[in-house]
């Protein structure tokens, strides 16, 4: 009788290893997916996607349609112009200057799905290579969550070449 009972035992001890090890197996495998996700978006924190590029910005509206229509992708979205000449920015609102130290401003629109137009005005970046645009930090000002922008106009009060403007989406918790 006493056999019985330690190859039940045996049994179970068997079939609780069989059913915690693939779970342990499965978890660490997950862990180390989600860190390595982790890890690339803390080196990688920004999404971009290349809207346009080579364009010269002029003080006329220019209208791009992407291939495919933008979206909000994480908490934070902008317009990044990647300006070909690197130009100087002396004021600490982000606006560039230009050789004769006249500002540089840049417009930017978002045109929805419906028509509907979105002001970019917030700005970032490092104002010499990179200009970006974007809607304020303020919950009440972001772009909506459920709308595709199917075309971007920009516009710059000086001509000005770009290597290229991107989408650029990103969250700031990745920065932490």
């Amino acid at each position: 009788m006493q056999d019985l009972n330690a190859g039940d035992k045996m049994n179970h001890a068997r079939k609780y290893v069989l059913l915690v090890i693939p779970i342990l197996v499965i978890g660490g495998v997950l862990a180390s997916i989600f860190g390595a996700f982790q890890v690339y978006r803390f080196f990688n924190p920004y999404l971009d996607r290349k809207v346009a590029g080579p364009v010269t910005l002029s003080p006329q509206w220019l209208e791009i349609e992407p291939k495919e229509p933008l979206r909000i992708e994480r908490k934070d979205q902008y317009i990044v112009f990647e300006i070909a000449e690197p130009l100087t920015t002396p004021n600490p609102s982000l606006e560039p200057t230009s050789d004769d130290g006249s500002i540089v401003t840049f417009e930017v629109q978002l045109v929805d799905q419906n028509g509907n137009r979105y002001d970019l005005t917030e700005p970032a970046g490092d104002g010499r290579a990179e200009v970006w645009r974007g809607m304020g930090m303020d919950k009440h000002r972001s772009l909506p969550a459920r709308v595709v922008f199917r075309t971007v106009r920009v516009r710059s009060n000086k001509t000005l070449k770009c290597s290229s403007i991107l989408w650029r989406a990103y969250d700031p918790s990745d920065f932490k």
